[in-house]
């Protein structure tokens, strides 16, 4: 719940400079952002089955503590990243504070 609303203060903030009175760009957005969600929740079905799947066939594991294990750890890692990539992935500050850096000049010659 952290993780939607730090997204949504973020997002309105960086949307205030839009001028833009229509509602179309934004229902647009909604549904974007709603369909990355979506692919993202299902492909994650995916992964934890095939890693759950793996150690228990290797006898790796119990079956008990190795979906105990998958549900932690993927909590942690969505807990962990989930901040780092909204201000990677939806602030255009960040981006554009790195486009004016040092790096992103073009070279001259001597």
């Amino acid at each position: 719940m952290a993780g939607i609303i730090y997204t949504a203060i973020h997002l309105a903030e960086d949307l205030s400079v839009v001028r833009d009175t229509r509602a179309y760009p934004y229902i647009l957005l909604g549904i974007a952002l709603l369909i990355a969600l979506g692919f993202e929740f299902v492909n994650g079905f995916h992964d934890t089955a095939n890693a759950v799947a793996t150690v228990i066939y290797t006898n790796s594991m119990s079956p008990y503590l190795a979906v105990v294990c998958s549900g932690l750890f993927n909590f942690a890692g969505l807990t962990g990243c989930y901040g780092t990539f909204c201000r990677a992935a939806i602030s255009p500050s960040d981006a554009a504070a790195e486009r004016s850096s040092t790096f992103s000049k073009p070279l001259t010659s001597p």
